[in-house]
């Protein structure tokens, strides 16, 4: 990435810091780091490959998804595993899959989304595949008024910080749909309270009630070369505790048709085809590294 201001830096000091508590986060909030893939942002430096290896997680679960054919190509070049097309169609294709999802990072550099993207973020999170994942998220602060809505609402609690103001976004969007339904599937007055007093608890208007909540949800913050101001959210899926939050399995909200209600979406060809190359892919190298494994411990004994 060019150092002259010409274009983009990520390579500077605060970033790189921030990137490692980025993959920090994950690694620590996930119990098991190799049961499932990353999919992330990697750009034609893909600076976040060699961050993630040293954390532990493993060559073959690392996926790129870039719309950039320059950059996807650059990066394949290098090594990596890179999913052609948009982010959520690409977590949509691999959470569709018989492939788990372990984090999802979405290192997006820009301001607040529209609120059709909080829709599609959780209906990624209402899928199978991400159950157990882990999200993480970065925001630019400033000029984005595709967030006016959510800014309006929320900033009383989250003031300016674009990754807090995106999670309370993010679980107004859950509760609504969640609260509104739960009752279809059988639930008591009782669990129905139960569930909005504990959940209360998480939007709370103070920041140390997102600490240690049922998302285990942490923020950060850097500043760039040029002055701008970056706010970052990871969390835990909300549709993972809706069990420990009810008494209602996913799958019963899942049979009673109450998540994932972009079941009958149509995913882009180009990019489920895309998918479906790099998952094949991925389980080559997965048999590859099988193997060696086998004829190491062959050739010792």
């Amino acid at each position: 990435m060019s150092k002259n201001g010409a274009m983009m830096d990520y390579w500077f000091g605060q970033k790189n810091n921030w990137r490692r508590w980025a993959w920090n986060q994950a690694s620590s909030l996930l119990t098991d780091k190799h049961a499932g893939v990353s999919l992330y942002l990697p750009s034609a430096t893909d600076l976040d490959r060699k961050i993630a290896l040293s954390k532990g997680f493993v060559d073959h679960n690392l996926i790129g998804v870039e719309r950039n054919r320059s950059a996807l190509q650059e990066s394949r070049a290098n090594g990596g595993l890179v999913i052609h097309g948009d982010f959520w169609d690409a977590v949509h294709c691999v959470a569709r899959s018989s492939v788990a999802v372990s984090f999802v990072f979405g290192d997006f550099c820009s301001g607040l989304p529209h609120e059709d993207e909080y829709i599609c973020a959780m209906n990624a999170a209402s899928l199978p595949g991400t159950e157990k994942a882990i999200f993480c998220f970065n925001f630019m602060r400033g000029r984005d008024p595709s967030g006016n809505n959510v800014r309006n609402v929320f900033s009383k609690y989250a003031g300016k910080h674009r990754g807090q103001l995106f999670l309370y976004g993010l679980l107004s969007v859950f509760l609504l749909g969640m609260h509104r339904n739960l009752i279809n599937c059988g639930a008591t007055n009782e669990a129905l309270g139960e569930f909005a007093g504990r959940w209360f608890k998480v939007l709370m208007p103070l920041y140390p009630a997102f600490d240690g909540s049922l998302l285990k949800a942490r923020f950060n913050s850097y500043q760039s070369t040029t002055g701008q101001i970056f706010d970052s959210c990871c969390f835990a899926n909300p549709f993972g505790v809706i069990e420990s939050a009810t008494g209602i399995s996913l799958s019963q909200c899942r049979s009673a048709n109450l998540i994932n209600q972009r079941r009958e979406f149509r995913l882009p060809a180009k990019t489920l085809n895309s998918t479906r190359a790099v998952l094949a892919h991925r389980t080559m190298r997965l048999n590859w590294k099988t193997a060696d494994k086998e004829q190491s411990r062959n050739s010792r004994a």
